[in-house]
């Protein structure tokens, strides 16, 4: 079993879900969340974005276990919003963010 795949399951008994009812909450069928928690499968970036605001958790903890698990107000909100933004959009907002990086 990988890692994200623990973590999944980890998340979903802190929270003393069944798979039906956690699958529901982050918008997957139970059968994926299954397969994710078996580490037949990863979630799709959707999922670990879901994931990550509906239950606080940064999507760096989800792919990669290093960092804290909570998320602090203005990051979920700020997650929160970009998440609202179309493809296109979240697109511009990231080269932005990436161009600013490489500026510091």
């Amino acid at each position: 079993m990988c890692d994200i795949a623990l973590r999944y399951k980890e998340l979903r008994e802190v929270n003393k879900l069944n798979q039906k009812e956690f699958a529901f909450k982050i918008g997957i069928k139970q059968s994926s969340l299954s397969d994710i928690e078996k580490g037949k499968t990863r979630p799709s970036v959707d999922t670990v974005i879901s994931t990550s605001i509906t239950f606080s958790v940064s999507t760096d903890w989800i792919l990669l276990g290093d960092q804290s698990k909570l998320i602090d107000n203005k990051n979920k909100k700020l997650l929160t919003t970009f998440n609202q933004l179309p493809i296109k959009d979240q697109e511009e907002v990231q080269k932005i963010i990436d161009i600013k990086i490489q500026n510091t």
